[in-house]
């Protein structure tokens, strides 16, 4: 009986181990990045989403993440952002995030770090999440621009990162932002239309 208990525990334990092995290996597809040509870069597929945010703010609000920062600088003003929008949406994850400052769009980035180290832990990459550079924009970003005068939801494609400039504008690292298709400096940018991505190195 001794015999069959000891074994009984041995098995579980080693199921529990193997389970979170295969939960700390890395793979960047599994949480919505796109690999970029012949290069290192991920990008997400998609822009950043109202609930993608939220989950932010709620770990914040909870203590868990500690951000740059203050509550009052991660705020955002969404207020009348919505006539952008083709139809009304529903689903806060098909939603882009629209109205967000760089500084705002920066911090989403680190808090992602942050939130992925705490599920794949050593295995995560060295780099950090960060906003795309204006070079790496170059090599991504669709050669025309069919945005409209209006947004759609998120997901609406399959996941193509050639639909980079495909519906909101973006915002870039170094004081730049894709507006249009195009690369401007950040006065450019009408921000009640900018959404943004986050990028990783792996």
């Amino acid at each position: 009986m001794k015999k069959l208990i000891y074994l009984i525990a041995l098995v579980t334990c080693c199921s529990f181990l193997i389970s979170a092995n295969k939960k700390e290996n890395f793979n960047p597809k599994k949480i919505g990045l796109q690999h970029v040509g012949n290069t290192n870069l991920w990008v997400d597929a998609n822009e950043v989403s109202v609930l993608d945010y939220e989950e932010m703010m709620y770990s914040v609000n909870n203590g868990n993440y500690t951000p740059v920062l203050t509550k009052d600088e991660l705020f955002v003003d969404t207020k009348g952002i919505e006539k952008n929008l083709c139809s009304e949406l529903k689903d806060k994850s098909k939603i882009p995030l629209l109205g967000i400052s760089r500084a705002q769009a920066e911090e989403y980035c680190r808090f992602r770090s942050w939130a992925i180290s705490r599920v794949f832990g050593k295995n995560l990459p060295k780099q950090t999440f960060r906003l795309i550079t204006e070079e790496e924009a170059k090599s991504v970003k669709s050669p025309d621009n069919n945005s409209g005068n209006c947004i759609g939801a998120i997901n609406q494609k399959p996941k193509s990162i050639i639909d980079f400039t495909s519906n909101a504008d973006e915002w870039l690292a170094g004081g730049k932002a894709i507006v249009n298709g195009k690369i401007v400096n950040d006065n450019e940018v009408n921000i009640s239309r900018t959404g943004f991505r986050c990028c990783l190195e792996y």
